[in-house]
């Protein structure tokens, strides 16, 4: 039985042989020449604070019409006075009501990124696109196979476009992060049942109590302090006493054989792989390895900015004996670069805001994203005291 994204795909290549008889690649180069482009990766990895990607979209095969009296100018004023940092607009024309017309149209009024959302099964869309003026396009990985994926990717990065990589599961999860220079989105529908699940993906702030110590006591009050912030902004925190990483990652391959991601930063990964951080245990580091990179278990990294330099997976030092252990798995794609990042944010360090909060400096907030440092004070968190 064919399922909603098979037709939509079929629907896809019928209406694709008749546009390509319309518009030659020729008339389409001409086209892009007079658009003007923005960098929608660089907008959103160096927007300060939360980046917002907003939606302009008339219909779904889900949901039917969404608003009757669509205006897409309108929607995109709404946005942009509401500060999105890029749009979305959806370009597919039977089952989502989308045109082209509409990036091109909202171009002229607008500077802001924009993506073109469509199911790109074709190199031909790539420059269809771009020549309306798009910035980024879409590639959901469960309609194309690895080739088909790799040639859309490959021709879109031909054309300077940015590429979001959407993906469903753990399996498709996989299969994107070889694209290392696009943004990662996952959509919790299943586009062949339509089906929604928000348990595709759980995020979880460990907070490990042997870290929150000083002077051989647990702070409580800051520990007490960490856990109320991100618990009020929504998070799952979960409260361990794992000094070592291994630890973490033996508790989490006991309870599920899902794909798990461990975020940290370089210098928590330097001490991964210094052998004296294992001495407490019996098999050293080889022990300690075999539990924290179980088959389901991927390091991602957060880079780090030394001496204006940046360092991350490619140029990260390790002790002379780790060396080849190290380069095993970064081969096998084990170690992975976050490379959605902020350049700036790099050179803020928790102590440092903890310092100046404590401290009642004046400008703290700036290192911070606005709702947390709002919470901060609200809730009157790290000591925090009135500015007379």
């Amino acid at each position: 039985m064919t399922n909603i994204l098979e037709k939509i795909i079929e629907e896809k290549k019928q209406s694709l042989i008749l546009t390509k008889k319309e518009k030659s690649f020729d008339v389409l180069e001409k086209n892009i020449k007079v658009q003007n482009f923005f960098n929608f990766k660089e907008t959103i990895q160096n927007n300060k604070g939360i980046s917002l990607i907003s939606e302009i979209k008339k219909a779904s095969p889900s949901a039917g019409i969404l608003i009757n009296d669509f205006n897409h100018l309108d929607i995109a004023k709404m946005y942009i006075n509401n500060g999105a940092t890029c749009l979305s607009v959806l370009t597919e024309e039977k089952y989502f009501l989308g045109k082209l017309d509409y990036i091109q149209d909202i171009k002229k009024k607008f500077k802001i990124p924009i993506l073109a959302k469509d199911f790109f099964i074709d190199p031909y869309q790539i420059a269809l696109s771009k020549s309306y003026g798009c910035d980024c396009i879409l590639i959901i990985i469960a309609a194309l196979n690895g080739s088909q994926a790799d040639e859309i990717y490959s021709e879109a990065l031909k054309h300077n476009l940015s590429v979001i990589v959407e993906v469903h599961d753990q399996k498709e999860a996989e299969a994107a992060l070889k694209y290392d220079k696009a943004l990662i989105g996952i959509n919790n529908r299943n586009l062949k049942t339509l089906e929604i699940s928000i348990n595709n993906t759980i995020s979880i702030f460990e907070i490990t109590l042997s870290n929150l110590t000083s002077q051989g006591k647990l702070d409580e009050q800051d520990f007490l302090d960490r856990a109320k912030l991100l618990c009020s902004m929504g998070k799952t925190v979960m409260i361990t006493n794992f000094q070592e990483y291994y630890k973490l990652s033996e508790y989490f391959s006991k309870y599920t054989n899902k794909k798990v991601f461990l975020t940290m930063g370089v210098d928590n990964l330097i001490k991964v792989f210094d052998e004296s951080y294992y001495t407490n245990l019996d098999g050293g580091i080889l022990e300690a390895f075999s539990k924290l990179f179980t088959k389901n278990i991927t390091i991602l990294l957060y880079p780090m900015l030394q001496k204006n330099k940046i360092i991350n997976s490619l140029n990260l030092v390790v002790s002379g004996g780790m060396k080849n252990l190290y380069k095993y798995f970064i081969k096998n794609h084990r170690i992975l670069d976050i490379s959605d990042y902020n350049r700036t944010y790099l050179s803020i360090f928790s102590w440092d805001v903890l310092k100046k909060i404590q401290s009642n400096q004046r400008g703290w907030e700036s290192s911070l994203p606005e709702n947390v440092s709002d919470l901060i004070k609200e809730k009157k968190l790290f000591g925090i005291k009135e500015l007379q």
